[in-house]
């Protein structure tokens, strides 16, 4: 157990370290409050892990060491602060998270633990399509068209936390985007790999970031704006912005297609 929470910890402060968030103290710094008693067994009490975890006991766990890091917590809390905060960082330009100034390297904390702690759930658990993605392999979409694209897709994925993002909604919204989101994917998934297997000329690298990002927007949406119409234009330019136009192509057009039924591609 103890070379496993060695491990988490150097996990956590690698990621930090290759992301670079500003106003985050040193590597040293961060790994003597990672040594503390509390952290330690927390981790700890976390494993094995045989069910789901929480963003909110991730929160309890990381509680201490973000009251060193901030002076005062949000006003909101954390979680719903932490969601905040990614809404920001793939739509910047929407007002998210005011407090990122004061609050936002407390928030990068969390979610890279958050997020590294999800990966080894993911592990440990069997696949579920209403919680988990089956994304390719990179062996399976560098075979693909757009496999380029794809691998741009995973990585601003994990960049911008997109995973921890959903299941921060599961438990601070009232919404439950991830479970339509996997659902979708795993369907739309497997449809094309059984079309790929019959014959028909399809790009899996397409469909599956296409499915996975069909709804990005949404998180895009200010309050007061109307998410089923404008959540198509977001979802365009968050892919847009980070060179994935032909995803974007069919993400976000997904409930327009049957105005052109001829027409359509297989994706």
């Amino acid at each position: 157990m103890n070379k496993m929470i060695r491990q988490l910890n150097r996990d956590i402060l690698d990621a930090l370290s290759d992301r670079k968030p500003g106003g985050l103290p040193s590597r040293r710094t961060l790994q003597n409050l990672m040594n503390a008693p509390g952290w330690t067994d927390g981790l700890a009490a976390l494993f094995p892990i045989r069910e789901r975890l929480s963003c909110a006991r991730v929160l309890e766990l990381c509680a201490p060491i973000l009251d060193k890091l901030c002076s005062a917590p949000p006003e909101k809390g954390w979680g719903h602060f932490s969601y905040q905060y990614v809404c920001r960082l793939m739509f910047p330009g929407g007002g998210f998270a005011p407090e990122a100034g004061r609050c936002g390297r407390g928030a990068e904390f969390f979610l890279t633990v958050l997020q590294i702690l999800l990966y080894r759930e993911r592990a440990a658990l069997p696949f579920d399509p209403f919680w988990n993605f089956d994304f390719l392999s990179e062996e399976e979409y560098m075979k693909c068209d757009k496999g380029q694209e794809y691998r741009r897709f995973r990585e601003a994925w994990h960049r911008e936390y997109i995973y921890p993002l959903m299941r921060l909604g599961m438990e601070y919204t009232p919404f439950k985007t991830l479970s339509h989101i996997t659902g979708v994917h795993h369907v739309a998934l497997t449809c094309a790999r059984q079309l790929a297997e019959a014959g028909v000329e399809v790009d899996l690298a397409l469909i599956s970031a296409a499915a996975a990002a069909h709804d990005l927007g949404k998180f895009g949406c200010r309050p007061g704006e109307r998410v089923p119409y404008l959540h198509y234009y977001y979802t365009d330019q968050w892919l847009l912005e980070r060179s994935m136009g032909d995803i974007s192509h069919i993400a976000s057009n997904h409930s327009t297609w049957d105005l052109e039924l001829e027409s359509l591609s297989v994706e």
